[in-house]
């Protein structure tokens, strides 16, 4: 995945950081996931943006039913990564790919709003002739019953990012739910003809990421990011581009 991995070995209290790109198909993620629990060690997906307040808050309205059944959730993530052609992004051999740079935040999100993978997906990408990787990803999340994920992935749109939850009774959307920077944040709760803003103050996302995995190392709480939910979003991703006819994995 794009975002990094952070590990610890509980006996020792040693916290590492893995870099990013070390696990990108759904075969290293079983693998890394199996030598995790056989040696006794603490393994998390480093989703910053899940540690948020705002991100937090939105989930737990949700899990609520503040809005009802969640039918359709949009997410968003792009910018414009310029003429770098040696930028990491842009290599096929280091799983680069703007579905696996931002777009995974996306795909990420659409999990966690409803709980569950999603049963089957369509999508499309589109490579420049010039470029290793796919510069664009757009795809459709089957979650059943009637119950869909729309994400999109961009390097040559201008920066941009949002997210929104549609229930059967409201919505919440989320302007800036993955990189909000130390700004003020805001949440938008439509319910019963009602919109309530909710606000969050300016936070380090990834402070409170490693303290929580900290936490759960002193404490031996249960992470909040399950490996399973890696797993069965390196499966989406897989997912994605076996659809789009995208060559995946990097040869």
């Amino acid at each position: 995945m794009r975002t990094t991995i952070v590990s610890s070995t509980i006996p020792g209290w040693k916290l590492s950081i893995i870099p990013c790109r070390t696990v990108f198909t759904l075969n290293q993620g079983l693998s890394m996931m199996q030598t995790a629990r056989e040696r006794g060690m603490l393994l998390m997906e480093a989703f910053m943006y899940r540690f948020h307040p705002q991100t937090v808050w939105a989930l737990e309205q949700v899990a609520a039913g503040r809005i009802g059944q969640v039918k359709l959730v949009r997410s968003s993530f792009s910018f414009n990564v310029g003429s770098r052609p040696h930028d990491i992004r842009l290599q096929a051999a280091l799983a680069g790919g703007s579905l696996m740079d931002v777009g995974c935040y996306a795909v990420n999100f659409c999990r966690a709003a409803y709980g569950n993978t999603p049963i089957a997906v369509g999508a499309r990408v589109y490579t420049p002739s010039e470029s290793e990787v796919e510069c664009y990803a757009s795809a459709v999340l089957d979650f059943d019953d009637g119950c869909f994920g729309l994400i999109d992935s961009s390097f040559e749109l201008p920066t941009r990012q949002g997210s929104e939850i549609i229930g059967e009774n409201g919505t919440i959307s989320i302007p800036l739910p993955f990189t909000p920077g130390h700004i003020e944040t805001v949440v938008i709760l439509s319910v019963e003809g009602q919109t309530i803003h909710q606000r969050f103050s300016p936070v380090d996302q990834f402070r409170l990421e490693v303290e929580h995995f900290a936490t759960c190392i002193r404490y031996g709480h249960q992470l909040p990011l399950s490996l399973e939910e890696t797993v069965e979003n390196l499966a989406t991703i897989e997912a994605i581009y076996q659809s789009a006819g995208y060559p995946w994995p990097p040869a």
